[in-house]
């Protein structure tokens, strides 16, 4: 995140300064797939890295793969995926100086549909940074707020548990075998009765009696037009369907 220049690494970091944050914001959500599918960022995370998880994540929003670092970063792009809200997210897409020698690139940049932008950064334990990260962000913070993007430090606590992910994840890749119709979404929804402890199984029959393909219940869920809480229990048994 933090990164310190010689002269030929500064002369190359001052090269890269000549797009403003408007601009890069602009290009980031204007770069298509590459060749393999993937939309990368300006910092590009190598799959493979010792010690960090990063995986290459399928994005409905983004129409390609989306390289992320770690479990929380994989976490936090499902919750974007569920909102509504979210338009388009992209990560590791901003090069941001916050001193004459360092610079960082943010997790997340997200576009709202009010046409709104955020920056977010995924951080294990926010009550954990130290002094220097913490001048670090309120700076990276003030800097994009003079340009009238709100920042926002993101916890674990405010994540999916790595359960909860594997579930999420499940529900989602399983999510879009179908271009659902309004009226499929909504007959759906309705069709299911508010009880407690459902299995998926159970959903997917009452989608059955009303005519409905079972596959209706990942995306129903996923995007939270019905509750199922039994599903974000310890018990794997629950996910068969």
């Amino acid at each position: 995140m933090d990164i310190k220049y010689g002269r030929y690494e500064m002369n190359n970091y001052i090269k890269s300064q000549y797009l403003s944050i408007e601009d890069q914001i602009i290009k980031a959500f204007n770069t298509k797939p590459a060749m393999d599918g993937t939309i990368h960022g300006q910092r590009k995370i190598i799959l493979g890295t010792v010690g960090k998880r990063p995986t290459l994540f399928p994005s409905k929003k983004n129409g390609g793969m989306i390289a992320l670092e770690s479990r929380l970063e994989f976490a936090y792009a499902l919750k974007l995926e569920q909102n509504h809200g979210v338009k388009a997210y992209r990560t590791q897409a901003l090069k941001i100086a916050i001193s004459n020698a360092q610079f960082v690139y943010p997790d997340f940049l997200i576009k709202y549909q009010d046409g709104s932008i955020e920056v977010h950064e995924v951080k294990p334990r926010i009550l954990s940074l130290n002094e220097t990260d913490l001048e670090r962000y309120n700076r990276l913070g003030q800097i994009l707020k003079n340009s009238n993007i709100d920042f926002k430090l993101v916890d674990h606590l405010d994540l999916p548990t790595e359960h909860e992910s594997i579930v999420l994840n499940f529900l989602y890749q399983n999510a879009h075998t179908n271009d659902w119709s309004d009226d499929q979404i909504l007959s759906g929804a309705r069709s299911i009765p508010p009880l407690n402890g459902l299995l998926l199984m159970e959903v997917q029959n009452y989608l059955i009696v009303n005519g409905l393909p079972k596959e209706l219940a990942n995306y129903l869920i996923f995007y939270g037009h019905i509750s199922l809480p039994s599903l974000f229990t310890n018990n794997m048994r629950n996910l068969r369907g």
